[in-house]
């Protein structure tokens, strides 16, 4: 039987075995054996090996084969030599292998120009058991079958066929592995699923791979686990076997029980073959009016019944009630139980008693109760009830005293005891006390009703401006100035004019005594300015100071003042919107609340990016920018727009945060009480101590000129608020660093003549002005407070602080 092929040919010798076959025959690139004289390509035969014999099937347009056209499929054997086309083939043996040897023909033959081979070939060939015949791979261009071989001898397949048998056996037993399976407890039966396993003296031959154990065993669960066979000897796996639950039954005589298992609620009793885990359990029942009870029990599990009867104990006590009268109704936490003489049973607990009967006092008494404890009460002697007046005037609120002693206010319900009399007094302010006598009957209900009579004294109402509208305690009483006879109480007085803010006063009129009440009225826009607070805070802790109406000053400086620029030209402003202003400048911490990544950086050693120090290195766009976002915060209008990302001013301005304008910055900082400043300390050089933040003597190293003999130890900025305030109360308004303010900046402010009503700055403008020293500045020019500035882009000694109109 041949189970190889050796093939020589123009690309060499080689091996092929029964799993490499069939093999494609061809010229030069068509398969596996090359055939000269044929055209590259072109598929000629089918080289195959079927039951153990070697086979050639050619393609029809190959050819003839040994001279015969259409040829049919031909066994090959040793010494056969087949010619096809140009090319010979020559079968031999060579030991246990078949040798094939390809060479040119003696004679070539010459095959069609246009030879078109299109054939399925099959991937492998097949072993007929029944038939000796080939079943050839199949062309779609040919049914040619190979001729039938002789039969095989029966015997020789059975005894094949047990060889393999043996072989099966043999290959099983020496690839397997010995494997113990142990249960606890042992189970009844145990059998492996996933492959073939042989048992034998307690283990089981399997083969590597996974497989699931099924063991059973009665009153357990069945177990199925997963279990891995390595080729590794004695393996052993162990598997615990999980008890079936028991049943349990529970019983009770007391009505309405539920029973707990381990603290749960599992039902009501009785209850019945309730399924429970093997092992410890608290069984506990519960019912109204009896006493819970607990018990453990120990399951046996494996579907075991077990029963408990539970007896629980009664929860309450037998009480006896006597009362003198008899006939009382007795009710126990205010439900009725019966009347005297009664015995009740009455929960555990402390209890409320109370005994009531028509004519005499409630009685009331808190009980404690121990469940199964017997209680006689001593007999209650029943009080004969208090006489019920119910005491009410007009208007009502009048001060009730019986005796003197005070007992409430109208309406009132009194109790008085039987057999005597009482004196009753009422009063109320602005009216003339009223007294009674009464004398109350046991049981019975009386009523006693005043109407007070006022006390009335004059008031007279006048107002400036006259003809104001005149309302006492909400009520129209026409015009002032007028008379009014109220009563000796506390009245509301209001007047009213069209144009001006009402206002409000108390008078308390006085019997026999004309009280005068002048109200003056302001105009509602000066009432409205009034109500403003003084200070107001923003949402991150920021102070603004207001300031109500300066009214006119002057901006600018006299040509004769030194230092003087040309910018700095006279003009008259009037300022008469009331604004607010921040009294510090904004510091880094504050900033980067609304921009984290913000870094005010360092001025050459010295750091100015601390929290507490001012924030700089900011343009006028991303002060505005802040100012907007503070707004946000607090529902404010915003005082800017932004388009393209450039910010413009709203208008009109709105009530939002915004820069301070120039007018009102330049008011703020030189405000005194009397003459405006000049400087941010006084009117004259050089600064006081500790004045401000200026170039001084600990900035030498840092700037060029500076305050000869001033020092106030800050060689970069200093935490806004470190010196003292001014006149207002604003920090650094000089010193420190200069400040954006929110003009656009121009040389001609004004054109001398008009006086400016609370400018906003030009219309137009690529700059903005700066006002205020920084600490980097020492000369004269610098540090007076007209000094005006002007820039676009951010300096390390420039920030800004805040304002916003009032109203």
């Amino acid at each position: 039987m041949t189970r190889s092929v050796r093939i020589r040919d123009a690309r060499g010798d080689r091996l092929y075995r029964a799993g490499d076959f069939p093999l494609i025959a061809g010229g030069a690139g068509a398969g596996d054996v090359e055939l000269p004289g044929f055209p590259p390509g072109a598929r000629v035969a089918v080289l195959g090996l079927a039951d153990g014999g070697l086979y050639w099937q050619s393609v029809p347009e190959a050819g003839a084969l040994d001279g015969v056209a259409n040829p049919e499929a031909r066994w090959l054997a040793p010494g056969d030599v087949l010619q096809v086309g140009g090319a010979r083939l020559r079968c031999e043996q060579a030991g246990d292998d078949l040798r094939v040897s390809v060479a040119p023909a003696l004679e070539t033959a010459t095959l069609p120009p246009d030879l078109k081979v299109e054939t399925a070939l099959a991937v492998g060939a097949a072993f007929d058991t029944e038939d000796d015949g080939i079943e050839a791979s199949a062309f779609r261009a040919t049914r040619t079958a190979l001729p039938k071989r002789r039969q095989r001898n029966p015997w020789t397949i059975a005894g094949a066929a047990g060889l393999v048998v043996f072989v099966a056996i043999v290959w099983f037993l020496t690839t397997s592995t010995a494997v113990q399976l142990n249960t606890d407890p042992a189970a009844d039966s145990l059998s492996v699923e996933g492959g073939l396993a042989i048992a034998f003296s307690g283990h089981r031959l399997l083969r590597p791979g996974a497989y699931t154990v099924v063991a059973e065993k009665a009153g357990y669960e069945t177990l199925k686990a997963p279990i891995d066979v390595t080729g590794e000897t004695n393996q052993q796996f162990s598997f615990k076997l999980v008890k079936l639950p028991g049943r349990l039954n529970v019983r009770t005589a007391a009505p309405n029980a539920e029973v707990f298992v381990d603290g749960a609620r599992v039902g009501s009793a009785p209850l019945d073959k309730l399924e429970v885990k093997p092992g410890d359990h608290v069984v506990a029942v519960k019912a109204p009016r009896y006493l819970s009870q607990e018990q453990s029990i120990t399951i046996e599990g494996g579907g075991v019944e077990q029963s408990i009867d539970v007896a629980l104990a009664p929860g309450w006590a037998a009480v006896t009630v006597d009362s003198t009268p008899q006939g009382a109704e007795l009710r126990v936490d205010d439900v009725v139980a019966g009347n005297t003489p009664v015995t009740v049973d009455i929960d555990r607990g402390e209890r409320a008693l109370e005994l009531k009967l028509a004519g005499f006092k409630a009685w009331h008494q808190t009980l404690t109760v121990e469940p199964g404890v017997a209680q006689q009460l001593p007999a209650v002697a029943l009080v004969k009830a208090d006489g019920l007046i119910d005491v009410r005037s007009v208007p009502s609120g009048a001060t009730v005293t019986v005796d003197g002693r005070f007992r409430g206010e109208t309406p009132l319900e009194l109790q008085l005891a039987p057999g005597r009399s009482y004196r009753v007094s009422l009063s109320k302010a602005g009216y003339a006390p009223v007294n009674r006598t009464l004398e109350p009957v046991s049981g019975q209900d009386s009523s006693l009703s005043v109407t007070l009579q006022g006390m009335l004294g004059v008031v007279r109402v006048a107002s400036d401006p006259p003809d104001g509208e005149v309302y006492v305690d909400g009520a129209a009483r026409g015009t002032a100035p007028q008379s009014l006879e109220l009563t000796a109480i506390p009245h509301r007085i209001e007047v009213r004019k069209s144009g001006y803010a009402s206002k409000t006063s108390t008078v308390t009129p006085r019997p026999g005594f004309e009280q005068q009440v002048l109200v003056s009225l302001q105009t509602e826009a000066v009432a409205r300015r009034a109500a403003l607070s003084a200070q107001i805070t923003t949402q991150l802790g920021q102070a603004l100071v207001l300031v109500t109406s300066p009214g006119k000053f002057e901006m600018g400086a006299s040509r004769r003042e030194p230092g003087r620029r040309a910018n700095e030209a006279l003009f008259e402003v009037n300022l008469q919107r009331a604004f607010y202003i921040g009294t510090k400048e904004i510091t880094n911490k504050e900033y980067r609340a609304f921009d984290a990544k913000h870094q005010s950086g360092t001025r050459d050693t010295y750091s100015l990016d601390d929290d507490a120090q001012p924030v700089v290195r900011v343009s006028w766009e991303d002060a505005a920018r802040y100012c907007n976002w503070l707004s946000e915060k607090e529902g404010l209008p915003p005082a800017y727009s932004e388009m393209n990302g450039k910010v413009f001013t709203v208008s009109p301005m709105t009530t939002g945060y915004r820069l301070p304008t120039e007018a009102e910055w330049t008011w703020a900082a030189r405000y005194s009480g009397h003459d405006p400043l000049r400087y941010p300390w006084g009117q004259e050089m050089p600064p006081t101590p500790k004045s401000g933040n200026f170039a001084d003597q600990s900035a030498r190293s840092t700037v060029g000129t500076v305050i000869e003999g001033y020092d106030d130890s800050y060689a970069a900025t200093a935490p806004p608020g470190s010196f003292a305030p001014n006149a207002i109360g604003l920090y650094d308004i000089g010193g420190n660093v200069s400040e954006w303010v929110h003009d656009l900046y121009s040389i001609e402010v004004s054109s001398g003549f008009d006086v400016l009503q609370d400018p906003m700055g030009p219309s137009v403008g690529e700059q903005h002005v700066i006002r205020g020293s920084s600490y980097l500045q020492g000369e004269v020019a610098n540090l007076r407070l007209t000094y005006r500035d002007y820039g676009t882009d951010s300096r390390d000694d420039l920030g800004f602080r805040i304002a916003r109109y009032a109203e």
